[in-house]
């Protein structure tokens, strides 16, 4: 990654700042960056988050290093976001769970993530 620094740019959101997300491209300006609403993203659980890559101070909004970064993700046991099909997340990593999202969901609601 020859010169390139690696930072994670999100992690934990509140379902209020999901709901922001969630709203760009849809009912704000910008371009569709989520499929998930509020209570529906890993972020909400703390067990999400995104990188992003950086050279010379400057974000790297598309690199190919995102998919060489990915790769050592995988290797090291985490879900990658650049697997997915509906919409593909390259800076997106996340901890694999044998809970559903709606069972994380109920967890955490009922206070016991």
């Amino acid at each position: 990654m020859d010169g390139h620094i690696v930072k994670i740019i999100s992690g934990t959101r509140t379902y209020a700042e999901q709901a922001e997300i969630f709203a760009q491209g849809r009912t704000k300006p910008g371009r569709i960056v989520t499929k998930a609403g509020p209570g529906h993203s890993n972020h909400n659980f703390g067990i999400a988050w995104d990188i992003g890559i950086f050279k010379n101070g400057d974000y790297l909004d598309e690199s190919s290093i995102y998919e060489d970064v990915g790769k050592i993700g995988k290797q090291i046991g985490l879900e990658w976001g650049g697997d997915w099909s509906s919409i593909v997340d390259l800076p997106h990593y996340q901890m694999p769970s044998k809970l559903s999202l709606a069972e994380v969901r109920q967890s955490f609601e009922n206070g016991k993530v």
